[in-house]
């Protein structure tokens, strides 16, 4: 079975439309899935909602089984069309269990930060909160004048940039905003990502080691 399949079967997105217009993304109001990012063994409640996201009040929603089953809400994040808004949250699998991969790019005058976070959430049934765990946190800053062929940091942000794509193309977008382009997966029959392609990287780029072997794609993930 093919690792897209298997993914798909693995996530059992359960589907629930509201308000729905028609299938292009700006008229989705929301979307439920389901995944254990909680790693208790049962399945958590994710409403991504991208209703109005030229406002910045696209949002992506994390409910588990409280006390009696009742769902309580233990994550939250915000995203939008606009430059400062651009965000990508996705369902990730990382070592065999499922994660929330948040990624976000940063832009000011001639500097870009790029950064990512993969983690799950382990909830606590006294505060009634979750807390990231096992979490992987990556960034990095760069002038557009590093990032040219011959600049000083060409190489290293190509690899930021391929890792991460590593991490989008086997993850499901629940909401990404990224450039101003709203995608969304809206079932498990059409899984959908968003890959990064800033206009000073390569396409055809691959790393000349293994430093990026710890990428999903790798025999670890």
């Amino acid at each position: 079975m093919k690792p897209l399949k298997i993914f798909c079967a693995l996530l059992a997105l359960t589907l629930s439309l509201c308000a729905c217009k028609s299938a292009s993304a700006p008229e989705l109001s929301k979307v439920t899935t389901r995944a254990d990012l909680t790693h208790d063994g049962e399945s958590d409640r994710i409403v991504s909602c991208v209703a109005n996201a030229d406002k910045g009040e696209a949002y992506v929603k994390v409910y588990t089984a409280g006390s009696g089953k009742k769902d309580v809400l233990i994550w939250k994040d915000t995203l939008g069309t606009e430059k400062r808004d651009y965000k990508g949250i996705y369902v990730c699998k990382k070592s065999g269990e499922f994660h929330l991969l948040v990624w976000k790019p940063t832009y000011e005058k001639d500097q870009t930060t790029l950064q990512y976070s993969v983690f799950y959430l382990q909830y606590s049934a006294e505060t009634g909160k979750a807390s990231p765990l096992n979490a992987l946190n990556e960034s990095i800053t760069f002038t557009d004048e590093q990032v040219k062929k011959d600049g000083d940091k060409y190489d290293e942000a190509s690899r930021f940039v391929y890792t991460l794509n590593k991490y989008l193309e086997k993850s499901a977008a629940l909401v990404d905003t990224v450039d101003g382009e709203v995608v969304y997966s809206p079932s498990a029959k059409e899984r959908t990502n968003k890959l990064y392609y800033p206009k000073w990287y390569d396409k055809d780029y691959k790393p000349s080691d293994n430093t990026s072997s710890s990428a999903p794609g790798s025999s670890k993930s």
